[in-house]
Order: structure tokens, then C-alpha cells, then sequence
């Protein structure tokens, strides 16, 4: 039978195990940081603020057909799976700041895809079964409304990135510590 106890033990005291922790502690810092840098996009340059409410909807089909299912159906679910590893692989170093930082940094990651399963997939699902060439006015209002809340969306899931992002920045810090 196989003694994981032991396994775990042997492989957490080689040489190899640091390098394997800081390869994904790393890995995932990149990930979040791109994530928080596309938030970071949303902030700098609010286009979406300077747009009609139709041509908010052309704009978004646009981005939402183009990236942002590509990063919702991807990014995010490898982003998360890429911190549980990490976490996983620190568990060893519990008491460490560095799976500290790493705890609170899927947090608050994971605090923002709820937020954003919660609070922008019905304007997504909204904004993808519009038909933009026979739009009613009362849709139109619906349409206003939506892009005031995918905006103040946005900036909130700004915060919650740049959280995850800073908390990770923090951690390759204390490695040493981690050792």
C-alpha cells in the first residue's frame, strides 16, 4: 500500500519542491496580473462611458463575442485552478506569509467571479439575445440601465482583481520564509 504520508514528506524535503512552488507561485502571479491589467483597461479607458445606449450594444456584442468569452469560459476557471494548485502546493508552509497571501489572493479572486456571475452574466445573457435592428423602447431603457450597472460592474471587479493581483505581488516576498 502506499504511505502518502511519506510521499508527501519526501517530495516537500528535495531540492526540486521549491523550485516546482515558485515555477506556479509565479505562473499564477502573471495570470492574475494580465486579469487585473485587462480590469485595469476597463478603468483607463472608459469608452463604454461615451457610447449611446445602442452603440453600447454594438460595442459589446463586439467584446463580448471577441474576448470576453474567451476569458470567462477560460481564463478565469484555469486562473482559478492554477491558484488552487498553488495553494495546494504551499499547504506545507501553512504558516508562512506567503500561502497567507496566497489564500486571501483566491479570495478575493474568487469573490469576483461570483460578484461577476451574479451581477454581469444576466446583463451579458441580456445584451446577447438583443436584436439590435428591431430594438424597442422599452428594451432601450432596459439597455440604459444595464450599461450604468455593467460600468459601476466593471469598476468594482477592478478592485477585487487589483486586491488578488497586490496580495500576490506580496507573497515571492517571503519565499525565503517559505524554504
Amino acid at each position: 500500500m502506499l504511505d502518502l504520508t511519506r510521499l508527501a514528506t519526501k517530495l516537500t524535503t528535495t531540492r526540486v519542491f521549491p523550485s516546482i512552488q515558485k515555477v506556479f507561485l509565479y505562473s499564477v502571479l502573471v495570470l492574475v496580473g494580465l486579469y487585473a491589467g485587462m480590469l485595469l483597461n476597463h478603468s483607463i479607458y472608459p469608452v463604454e462611458t461615451q457610447l449611446s445606449p445602442l452603440d453600447y450594444a454594438k460595442y459589446w456584442k463586439i467584446v463580448d463575442s471577441t474576448s470576453m468569452h474567451t476569458h470567462m469560459a477560460i481564463m478565469e476557471p484555469g486562473t482559478g485552478v492554477l491558484l488552487i494548485v498553488t495553494i495546494l502546493l504551499f499547504i506545507p508552509n501553512w504558516r508562512s506569509p506567503t500561502f497567507i497571501f496566497l489564500v486571501l489572493a483566491f479570495v478575493a479572486f474568487a469573490i469576483d467571479v461570483s460578484f461577476t456571475l451574479r451581477e454581469q452574466m444576466p446583463i451579458n445573457i441580456f445584451m446577447n439575445k438583443l436584436d439590435l435592428s428591431n430594438i424597442t423602447v422599452e428594451q432601450t431603457k432596459q439597455l440604459a440601465k444595464f450599461q450604468a450597472e455593467a460600468i459601476a460592474s466593471f469598476d468594482t471587479r477592478f478592485i477585487h482583481g487589483s486586491i488578488s493581483f497586490l496580495l500576490l505581488c506580496l507573497a515571492p516576498f517571503f519565499l525565503d520564509k517559505t524554504e
